[in-house]
């Protein structure tokens, strides 16, 4: 059996969604398309930390990885 490795590079807003909402089977995406590894730019980590000193985004930020 062949193991797919599948590379996902994470945005802000795609970490910002994943925090807040509830997204259905997530757990169950490495049966579907294989093994995967989430990536965070240093960029979006920059962004994430900037963006924290909004008080409108403060709560969504630190719910974020």
């Amino acid at each position: 059996m062949r193991v797919s490795l599948v590379n996902v590079i994470c945005d802000t807003s795609f970490l910002i969604h994943l925090a807040n909402n509830r997204i259905i089977n997530l757990d169950r995406l490495d049966v579907e398309i294989g093994q995967i590894s989430f990536f965070i730019p240093s960029v979006v980590f920059n962004e994430l930390l900037k963006l924290k000193t909004v008080s409108s985004k403060t709560q969504d930020i630190c719910r974020a990885p």
